[in-house]
């Protein structure tokens, strides 16, 4: 419900940023960034603390909801078919080899 309240552009990065941040995750037997060490990191630069409301005690609460929209972000973002733009795609290649992970629709005129 909050998602469709942003603007479509807002939505498109934020898509984009978090099937990056839940790709990133899958890694973290080797990176050591699971879903939370990532929404201790991302929380605070993406939710701003009301300024009524002490940051540290809300800080547990962000951090859960970073973390869970990093989890769920495939089912919380409209797809490419419902909001066209780039999304995130996961490339695995050789090393040398080159991977354009954004795919985009070419723009017309």
């Amino acid at each position: 419900a909050v998602i469709a309240t942003l603007k479509p552009s807002i939505t498109i990065v934020l898509r984009y940023l978090f099937a990056f941040l839940n790709h990133l995750s899958k890694y973290s037997d080797e990176n050591m960034m699971d879903p939370h060490n990532l929404a201790v990191c991302f929380g605070p630069t993406l939710v701003t603390v009301p300024e009524d409301q002490d940051p540290v005690s809300c800080q547990a609460q962000v951090n859960e909801a970073i973390k869970t929209i990093i989890i769920y972000q495939d089912t919380i973002f409209p797809s490419q078919r419902e909001l066209q733009g780039p999304v995130y795609e996961t490339c695995m290649t050789e090393e040398g080899d080159y991977c354009d992970g954004l795919q985009t629709e070419p723009v017309t005129g």
